[in-house]
């Protein structure tokens, strides 16, 4: 906007005039001030709101099926149990007198090797070697088996001039029977006075002839025999009552327990995720408004 002012030269005017000039001027000086650009500073305010801020967040289940590698494996290691069993037993037997040949005579002239020609009488018998007058000094061996069939072998000494010696173990079967050197004069094996009752046993407990009690000559409890006192004869009636313990081992060998594969299930439950309530500050900064 622009104004203009005529001024009167000097001199020239009335004093009238002149004031109304000057009252016109101000008033178009304060126009002019109006309309002319303006800067107006407003000082920062600051708003501060409180929201409502708790949210609320709703989950929805999920779940997560899993298969495990569930085949577990557990070596179990092996165990043994021990037991120990007792029991009485009784045996009762007639056996037939010594004497009952079990193989055929042997001629002198050379070290004995027999492999064959054995007959074993029933109830089996300990051996009887028989050597003529003429005989030195000599060691029979006689190897087979005893009642439980168990390898048995027995060293029968028989000195210089012959003569008869029992063995004390009753063979079940003999394999072979052998000097160690020539005995110079004839030897016969035959069945001597020991028994053996149907088992091997721990202990005789008591051994009856006939009724009457006797002690054995001779007991060998692990092959199963007893010599008596009195000598069979096919008549008189042995009777032995043993004690036989025996010990039996139970194993549980080594093995496995085997869990099948399968799966676990596992769901996350619906759930909320809460954020609690809170402000926020709202600040209008400091700034200027320019006026035109």
């Amino acid at each position: 906007m622009s104004s203009t002012i005529t001024v009167p030269a000097h001199g020239e005017g009335t004093p009238a005039e002149v004031v109304a000039l000057a009252t016109q001027a101000k008033a178009d000086v304060e126009a002019l001030q109006a309309q002319t650009a303006r800067t107006v500073q407003d000082a920062a305010t600051g708003i501060t709101g409180t929201g409502n801020a708790t949210a609320t967040n709703s989950a929805a289940s999920t779940g997560i099926t899993g298969t495990a590698n569930a085949t577990a494996t557990n070596n179990a290691v092996a165990t043994g149990i021990t037991a120990s069993l007792t029991r009485k037993c009784a045996a009762t037997l007639v056996p037939q007198a010594p004497g009952a040949t079990i193989h055929a005579q042997f001629a002198a002239g050379a070290p004995i090797m027999a492999n064959a020609g054995f007959t074993v009488p029933y109830p089996r018998r300990t051996c009887r070697v028989v050597v003529g007058a003429m005989g030195v000094a000599v060691n029979y061996t006689v190897t087979g088996t005893d009642i439980a069939g168990n390898p048995l072998n027995e060293v029968i000494h028989v000195g210089a001039g012959g003569g008869s010696v029992d063995g004390l173990k009753a063979f079940e079967t003999i394999a072979t029977f052998a000097s160690d050197v020539d005995p110079q004069d004839t030897t016969d094996l035959k069945a001597g006075k020991g028994f053996a009752v149907a088992e091997p046993f721990t202990a005789l407990d008591v051994l009856g002839v006939n009724d009457v009690v006797e002690a054995a000559d001779n007991v060998q409890a692990a092959v199963a025999t007893i010599t008596p006192h009195t000598a069979p004869d096919g008549a008189k009636v042995f009777s032995a009552r043993y004690t036989r313990t025996a010990a039996a081992t139970v194993t549980d060998p080594t093995h496995n327990h085997t869990q099948a594969a399968h799966s676990h299930g596992i769901t996350d439950p619906t759930h909320n995720h809460t954020q609690a309530a809170h402000s926020h500050a709202i600040t209008d900064p400091q700034h200027t408004h320019a006026l035109t």
